[in-house]
């Protein structure tokens, strides 16, 4: 059965003190050893989150601002228990800028309409792609109120910073769109400005210890699918005496799944949604090859697929017609991690940047392998590798032509080749390795009883 890779669908309370859940199962290190993955307990703000043998262990010190689950990149941490439902109070279009405010600012302070967040850094960059989506040309203004350096949760100037410096950057990347209409009358900013901090202090005496829970707060109903988003939904059940111990069914042991790299491929749906805009203003707009990756293969490959075991997020995976076989790339699910690179027995994988964006979901064909029947046992074996470097799902470039990799190496029985001798042995027929080393041992061992030997006249 083939490798797939598994969302989140089980979340439970990491410990009684704290609003943040998580599911050990969709955790990169704890799934995957080999690979190094420590960005939540990076980004704690307090060094109260750690990752552990038993999963995850948060110390009492956690202050609930959700900085952890922003950096997650499979989403296996979450802030609060709550519904995602975006459909419930999805507007057709804002009409104004969206403001991003602090939840430990006082109600009476806050601007009307904005999404308030436990922290400015608890957004993930899907989720500054996601605003930027929904502001329909108009800005993301993220009031600095200027707290977030001696706060708790923050300890730095701009917590947001980093990954809305990374929204930017991508957004940079797939174009400009300074000419996509406006509700109201002015020019739109290039859609990498369209992310702001603005300057609004306020004195540090108004600023409480704690952060607020969202239920707390009013209901912002022009936003409330921002919220939604964010996880910070009215429907938030997290007080003292209504704690729920886990969210969903948790799944059963399945050696074949895999974690879905669930914030990359949000990136990728915000992007790509964002790329609509700039089709319809310039036309041919695509997304940057930098977001992506390519597997090739060396004449080394033994098709083992040890590889496509080890990815963790099933981005490569086998793949068999019955007559042939080999490993495929589905492109969108590929990190750059190097984990099948570095699993690879005959060091014959390369994992490097793509020169060029793949087309949506695209599946390439890293590696074919012609299977044979071997003439002894019967049994499927790759007897020849023939690796072309094409789409099996849309296998035409956007030339109309195939991108190839000239193969020029002999048949894997070859490797192995030994004339017909007395014992039978014929060249031309396909055996498989384990069979063919049989032959072998049969072939030395007839030597050795019928071989004259050296010290015997003629």
């Amino acid at each position: 059965m083939r490798t797939a890779p598994q969302p989140v669908t089980h979340l439970a309370r990491i410990a009684p003190h704290s609003r943040l859940w998580g599911t050990p199962s969709a955790c990169l290190p704890r799934r995957f050893p080999s690979i190094s993955c420590s960005r939540c307990s990076e980004e704690c703000p307090t060094g109260a989150l750690n990752i552990g043998e038993a999963g995850f262990e948060l110390e009492s010190r956690c202050v609930d601002c959700g900085r952890c689950a922003a950096a997650c990149p499979t989403g296996a941490l979450s802030l609060g228990q709550f519904r995602l439902d975006l459909q419930l109070d999805l507007p057709g279009q804002a009409e104004t800028a969206i403001v991003v405010d602090c939840l430990k600012v006082p109600e009476s302070l806050v601007p009307a309409h904005a999404v308030r967040v436990p922290c400015t850094g608890a957004l993930a960059t899907s989720q500054w792609l996601a605003l930027v989506n929904a502001a329909n040309g108009h800005r993301v203004r993220i009031l600095d109120r200027g707290w977030c350096t001696t706060c708790s949760a923050g300890g730095v100037a701009r917590p947001a910073a980093p990954r809305v410096d990374q929204a930017r950057a991508l957004l940079h990347g797939i174009g400009d769109v300074s000419s996509s209409p406006l509700p109201a009358s002015g020019e739109a900013p290039a859609f990498r400005d369209r992310i702001a901090f603005a300057d609004a202090p306020l004195p540090q005496e108004l600023r409480p210890d704690a952060i607020p829970q969202p239920g707390q707060q009013r209901a912002v109903s022009r936003r409330g699918f921002l919220r939604e988003l964010i996880g910070q939904a009215a429907r938030v059940a997290d007080d003292a005496n209504n704690i729920t111990e886990t969210i969903g069914e948790a799944p059963g042991t399945d050696g074949r799944a895999r974690i879905l790299p669930a914030e990359r491929l949000a990136q990728l749906s915000e992007l790509r949604r964002a790329l609509v805009t700039i089709d319809e203003t310039t036309g041919g707009a695509r997304l940057p090859a930098t977001l992506f990756h390519t597997v090739s293969t060396s004449q080394s490959c033994c098709n083992h697929q040890v590889c496509a075991t080890a990815c963790p997020t099933a981005a490569l995976r086998g793949w068999s017609d019955g007559a042939s076989s080999g490993i495929e790339l589905v492109v969108d699910l590929c990190t750059g991690c190097g984990a099948c690179a570095q699993t690879c027995p005959e060091q014959a994988l390369r994992v490097v940047p793509a020169q060029t964006a793949p087309r949506p979901n695209q599946v390439t064909t890293v590696s074919h392998h012609v299977t044979s029947s071997c003439f002894d046992c019967g049994h499927p074996f790759v007897n020849r590798v023939s690796r072309q470097a094409i789409h099996r799902h849309g296998s035409q470039g956007d030339d109309g032509s195939h991108d190839e990799c000239k193969d020029t190496r002999e048949p894997m029985r070859e490797y192995v080749r030994i004339e017909p001798d007395a014992a039978g042995l014929i060249d031309d027929e396909p055996v498989c390795p384990a069979c063919m080393k049989s032959r072998e041992l049969g072939r030395d061992l007839f030597a050795g009883l019928f071989s004259r030997p050296a010290s015997l006249p003629p």
